[in-house]
């Protein structure tokens, strides 16, 4: 059986970008044709690959969905692609407090006062490398669970009574509040409200919450989620580098979690998953 990790949903079936596809198509010919010279089986190995990647993972080029489209659309002739419809419905990655009223200077003086964040001399602020090692650790952990276990984690990482299951073949995990608010300070909301996280995010933010809450209250954990994110640099994903880039929305693509068609974010490199906007 091939490894679940080849397969990439969020640029296939449905979600599939054909000029993403055609464009890779085409440099795996290219590729093959150029190894067939030096050797037949060499080429034909390289062919069968290359195909075979991107029938599974939607391209083999990297950053594909930045430039294919662009690429197709210059071409001399229509070729009749039309964008795949988004399997999301446009929704972006939420917050996990689902709270989006957070006083940002109270909220960094308090990771501050615990040790999570440090600041050097000209102010920049870094991550306390205590932290860093435990959440680094935490999110190789929760990469390698099932849909189903990541979503009870991040459920239980949520600063309120919460039940968690997940949707789009596992790209979406969804925390669903179970009771309203009482006094026990989280958030304010009502029995059914949901959190939408991407599945970069729910591990992102479960990692943290799990790394940080021995040193800040559940709420200030669950609120320092997505700021923490800025500092990430494996992705939660697949473990790749991560980078500052600028993302465009492509059809099939993750660029197209954001309504912005140029968002700059800090992404992963190898993937594409891009983890956070500036």
């Amino acid at each position: 059986m091939l490894p679940s990790t080849l397969r990439r949903p969020a640029y296939t079936g449905e979600n599939r970008c054909w000029p993403c596809t055609v464009v890779n198509a085409a440099v795996v010919l290219v590729a093959a044709g150029l190894l067939g010279v030096v050797s037949i089986p060499l080429g034909a190995v390289a062919l069968v690959c290359g195909f075979a990647l991107v029938a599974l993972r939607g391209y083999v080029v990297p950053y594909t969905p930045a430039f294919a489209p662009r690429l197709v659309a210059k071409l001399p002739v229509d070729l009749g692609f039309d964008h795949p419809p988004r399997a999301d419905g446009g929704r972006e990655s939420e917050s996990l407090t689902g709270d989006h009223e957070v006083d940002g200077d109270a909220l960094v003086r308090r990771l501050a006062e615990a040790g999570v964040v440090t600041a050097d001399e000209s102010g920049d602020l870094f991550l306390a490398d205590g932290i860093r090692r435990r959440w680094g650790a935490g999110m190789d952990r929760l990469r390698t669970v099932s849909a189903g276990e990541l979503a009870a984690a991040t459920a239980s990482a949520a600063p309120f009574p919460a039940d968690g299951r997940v949707e789009g073949d596992g790209d979406w995990v969804v925390v669903t509040r179970t009771a309203e608010t009482g006094d026990d300070g989280s958030p304010d909301g009502e029995a059914g409200d949901e959190v939408w996280l991407s599945r970069a995010h729910a591990i992102a933010d479960t990692a943290v919450v799990a790394a940080v809450g021995d040193r800040v209250d559940a709420l200030t954990a669950a609120r320092a989620a997505t700021p923490l994110r800025l500092f990430l640099e494996t992705c939660p994903v697949c473990g790749g580098t991560v980078e500052e880039t600028t993302v465009k929305a492509c059809c099939g693509g993750t660029a197209g979690v954001y309504d912005n068609p140029e968002t700059p974010v800090l992404a992963c490199a190898d993937c594409g998953e891009p983890l956070y906007e500036f």
